[in-house]
């Protein structure tokens, strides 16, 4: 048959609308992405980009910086335990040790203990 001949007995149709690919006649497509992409999303960011990016507010904003924190309890009777300029462990007061140069740690059983700075 061709083009522009018509075929007694045969409808004439016109041809519809093609996609490329694959897709049949009216399958839903997936909508494009926005043109531009919010940095706040996290779109469009590589993990080395995103971790660059926590680094520096990180250091703009003093989080490597340390902090001073004491045990809550109020008592200054109440013993911890300090390790000593030179390595030994003992228990002292909390009156005294915070009298010393020293800051305060944490275990991960949430155990205060002291470690002496300098004397």
């Amino acid at each position: 048959m061709h083009p522009g001949f018509a075929i007694a007995g045969q409808p004439q149709l016109p041809q519809g609308p093609t996609l490329t690919g694959n897709h049949p006649f009216g399958a839903q497509l997936p909508a494009q992405p926005p043109v531009h992409v919010e940095p706040a999303l996290g779109v469009g960011l590589t993990p080395n980009e995103t971790m660059a990016q926590n680094l520096r507010i990180a250091q703009n904003n003093k989080a490597y910086e340390p902090q001073d924190f004491t045990p809550a309890d109020p008592d200054p009777y109440r013993m911890y335990w300090v390790r000593e300029l030179n390595g030994h462990w003992a228990v002292f007061p909390r009156r005294q040790i915070d009298r010393l140069e020293a800051r305060w740690y944490r275990t991960d059983e949430g155990i205060f203990y002291a470690v002496r700075l300098s004397g």
